[in-house]
């Protein structure tokens, strides 16, 4: 093996491709003819079976057409041998029973061949039919034969009928003329409209002694529905069901025939069709495969040549996956700068907002020592004193006394009020609605900035605490912005609920300002966004310089909150600094 791979590469590569594309296009030429065989004894066994359905189908149609032609016959047979005078009514009656979808005509003939009784004719009556071929078989048979004639030339009608006989005999055994159910060929013909013969195929149905009663074929053959009998090749000597090529009489012509011989009756059912049509799908195929086979060759010497260039090329290709390696380090690298640049930003709005956590809790400590200590000690020293005045003048002093801290305890209760009011409004209690209509009420009386709102929310709206609070939020440090940047003569607000996200639109017509990539200088713009985030919303900010500002934030009413990259953000009053 080692001796054949090393004389193997001492041949030029081109040789090697060369051999390897001829054992390929033999392997493939193989294969094709291989199935192309296999396909062809598919079609011969497919077209086949076709052939065979529709003689079953064919002789189905034919066997319920003829059975209930001779149910008619048996039937009114009986009603001519035993009530002859009302016998006519008995046929119009039959005939409404029926309700064939073609039109029978029914005549009775003697033992003598005089026609006793025509349907179609009443007034025939006499006729001599004794020279017809129906009367003459069933006048030389004892038997109870059915018998079905070719098309003739009716002398009654005028036209060419098949008939349908039954003959009838006394109650001793003797002839007593036959009973006759005559139909136009034309109306057998349409049992089988369905079928598509294709070009030259035929139908014929045949009597067991060669007989043609019915024959179709495409185009119509001249010898259809011609008045004289025609004896066929055909029946003689076949088994009752069967396949085979065989040669018509009628036209010379030879096809593939599927025949099926009705069950109780004397006919048989042939279809059949030439080769060429049988076949024709065959044929197509073979062309199909041949041409398929010559362009997938073509193809196969088209990839060797195509093999050979893209080894010449394979150097070039290995330079274009490295320097798209190289550029793909320089992005993943250019990534990832910009991912260190947003967590030191990130780190960066942590550390500011922890600043002014702290520079709250001085401004919160200082007011309560300063404000809200100095009043207590105030009410503290009156109290002592209390005793002293109620003493010295009981009457005079102690209503200006207790006055006194009446108003001591208000103002304490008022100061309360406020410091509590900046950490969280009480009218958040009552609704977002109200909460942002009292921060615009005292944002307009502090600033004098008009300010305008439009709230869209239902009626009864009710948010839970987060996410109340956490708009809320957003909305005061977009005013608190407004107030210190934007030199605004209008702001206004909307809310508004649509399908499951609260909406909120600050705009104001200030001096606006050009969005900066530099978090240091956009703490509170940060701090919006990473609130919206941490509520599982998002926010937007659109401004340009002179054409004013507007904050659009969005968060769901409903759903899990989620977690934001950062420590948690303020919940007190460290955006109220501005007013």
């Amino acid at each position: 093996m080692s001796q054949a791979f090393v004389f193997w590469s001492r041949w030029p590569l081109a040789a090697q491709w060369a051999i390897t594309g001829g054992l390929l296009l033999g392997a493939l030429w193989s294969l094709l003819l291989w199935d192309l065989q296999q396909h062809e004894r598919d079609e011969r066994r497919h077209a086949q079976s076709g052939l065979e359905s529709m003689a079953d189908i064919g002789a189905q149609a034919l066997q319920s057409t003829v059975r209930a032609a001779d149910l008619i016959l048996l039937d009114l047979r009986e009603e001519w041998l035993s009530r002859p005078t009302s016998f006519a009514d008995t046929v119009r009656r039959r005939q409404v029973q029926a309700r064939l979808e073609f039109e029978f005509d029914i005549v009775a003939i003697d033992e003598n061949g005089r026609l006793r009784y025509s349907s179609f004719n009443p007034q025939a009556a006499g006729l001599d039919l004794s020279d017809t071929a129906s009367f003459k078989t069933h006048r030389d048979s004892a038997a109870d034969v059915f018998l079905a004639s070719p098309p003739i030339r009716a002398r009654l009608a005028g036209r060419t009928l098949i008939y349908f006989t039954r003959p009838m005999h006394t109650p001793a055994g003797q002839f007593a003329g036959f009973m006759g159910f005559a139909v136009a060929p034309e109306y057998l013909s349409r049992l089988y409209r369905g079928l598509d013969l294709g070009k030259d195929g035929a139908l014929s149905v045949v009597r067991d002694d060669g007989a043609i009663v019915l024959r179709l074929s495409q185009p119509q053959s001249p010898h259809a529905g011609s008045g004289a009998p025609t004896v066929s090749q055909l029946r003689p000597g076949l088994p009752d069901n069967g396949l085979a090529r065989l040669r018509s009489s009628v036209d010379q012509v030879e096809r593939t025939y599927a025949w099926r011989k009705l069950d109780g009756y004397p006919l048989t059912l042939f279809v059949g069709q030439p080769d060429g049509t049988l076949y024709q799908r065959i044929a197509d195929h073979r062309r199909y495969y041949l041409a398929g086979s010559a362009v997938g060759s073509l193809l196969l010497l088209l990839a060797l040549c195509l093999l050979l260039l893209s080894t010449r090329r394979r150097t070039q290709a290995e330079k274009i996956r490295m320097r798209a390696s190289r550029l793909l380090s320089e992005h993943m690298a250019h990534s990832n700068a910009e991912l260190r640049a947003s967590q030191q930003a990130l780190r960066a709005l942590s550390s500011h907002q922890m600043a002014v956590k702290e520079a709250e809790r001085r401004h919160i400590a200082r007011e309560i020592h300063d404000e809200l200590g100095q009043r207590l000690t105030v009410l503290r020293m009156d109290m002592s004193m209390l005793p002293r005045a109620v003493q010295a003048d009981p009457a005079g002093l102690l209503p200006a006394q207790v006055a006194a801290l009446k108003r001591g305890i208000d103002d304490i209760l008022a100061i309360v009020r406020d410091i509590a009011g900046k950490l969280r409004p009480a009218t958040l209690d009552i609704g977002l609605a109200e909460a942002a209509e009292g921060l615009l009420a005292e944002f307009q009386a502090s600033l004098g900035i008009p300010c305008e709102l439009d709230n869209q929310l239902p009626p009864g709206l009710t948010l839970d605490e987060t996410r109340a609070t956490g708009i809320f939020r957003i909305l005061q440090e977009s005013l608190t912005n407004a107030a210190r940047h934007a030199r605004a003569s209008r702001i206004d607000v909307t809310l508004a609920l649509r399908g499951n996200w609260l909406h909120l639109r600050v705009r104001d017509n200030g001096r606006g300002f050009a969005l900066s990539p530099n978090a240091a200088a956009s703490f509170g713009l940060s701090g919006m966004r990473e609130r919206a985030a941490a509520l599982g919303g998002e926010l937007h900010i659109d401004s340009r310089p002179d054409h004013g500002a507007t904050v659009r934030a969005r968060i769901p009413r409903h759903g899990l909150l989620q977690p934001s990259s950062m420590i948690p953000l303020l919940d007190h009053a460290s955006l109220t600094t501005g007013l």
